[in-house]
Formats: structure tokens, C-alpha cells, sequence
């Protein structure tokens, strides 16, 4: 399902209250807060977040050790670049040559949830000024692995991203 984000879904949850439980809320229908987790069976942490909107909610597994795993993978590969890309497989750059990871194209849908990932381990970074600008730059490191650098855009109505790989010296 396509769920846009907006500040008012994104400040139903307290950064801090996200970044506890690893949420972020998606968006809201009939009455039902939608809210994606990257762990949908941590009961107390549903509980927790449904008591603070004082309202149901439906819990999506968020993938951020999917899109963790794919960083470390071509990070491993010695890439240089990362796109993600509506339309075409994930696509990453080894010496100068261009490589898909799986054969599968993206969805407007994945891209969304894998920048909502980065987003979330980029600690600090706030997604609603990306939705509301239509683009930004970060960039965030993962322990003994890399630093990335991060240029997120809209292209065609969907959310995209470029991610440099900065090696650690």
C-alpha cells in the first residue's frame, strides 16, 4: 500500500519514543495508526506506542536490517555508489561498473521504506523537511563497516537515493 508522510503522521510519535522502540508512524486510516517496526513481535513496545496516540495501531515490519545487510554486503564488494531507484533493481558501482542486487526492480513502495530506514540510522535526521523539500543530504556511518553519504531526491512522485560509500581510514 502507498502511505505518504507528512509532519503531522511523523510528530504523532516523539523522536525519542521512535528511536526507543525503532517506529516510525506511516500514516493513519479508519482510525487505525499505521506504524512500521523492526520488531513486530515486541508486544510491550505496541503497547507502549499505542497508549501514547491513545488510539489503535497496526504494526508493519519495517526492514532496516534488510537494507543494513545490503550496505555491509556491497560495502564488503568495495562500492563506491549505492541507487535506489523506483523502477530498477537496487543498483551498486565497483570499479566503475555497474551491479544489480537481485533482479527484482523497486517499487515506489520499497523505496520509501528503505529511505525511512536510512533515516532511522541516521539518529538525528528528520524525514518530514526530505518530504517537505523534496530532497536532501546526510550522512551517517555504521560501526566497523562505513561512512555513507546521502543524497535523497523525489524523481517522478517517488522517493530515490544516491549513497556514497566513504571508506573508514
Amino acid at each position: 500500500k502507498n502511505i505518504t508522510l507528512d509532519q503531522d503522521t511523523l510528530s504523532r510519535i516523539p523522536y525519542e519514543a521512535q528511536m526507543r522502540v525503532m517506529a516510525i508512524p506511516l500514516g493513519e486510516k479508519d482510525g487505525i495508526l499505521n506504524i512500521a517496526m523492526t520488531d513486530v513481535t515486541n508486544v510491550q513496545a505496541t503497547d507502549y506506542l499505542s497508549n501514547l496516540v491513545n488510539q489503535p495501531i497496526r504494526v508493519w515490519m519495517s526492514s532496516e536490517r534488510g537494507i543494513r545487510e545490503i550496505l555491509e554486503q556491497v560495502t564488503k564488494e568495495n562500492a563506491s555508489d549505492i541507487y535506489i531507484i523506483a523502477g530498477r533493481p537496487l543498483t551498486y558501482k565497483v570499479h566503475g561498473k555497474m551491479r544489480t542486487f537481485g533482479e527484482e526492480k523497486l517499487s515506489p513502495e520499497v523505496c520509501q521504506q528503505y529511505l525511512l530506514e536510512i533515516y532511522s540510522m541516521a539518529e538525528e535526521r528528520d524525514f518530514s523537511a526530505f518530504e517537505a523539500t523534496g530532497d536532501d543530504d546526510f550522512s551517517f556511518a555504521i560501526k566497523g563497516v562505513s561512512r555513507f553519504r546521502v543524497s535523497t531526491y523525489k524523481q517522478r512522485g517517488s522517493h530515490a537515493a544516491v549513497i556514497r560509500v566513504i571508506a573508514f581510514s
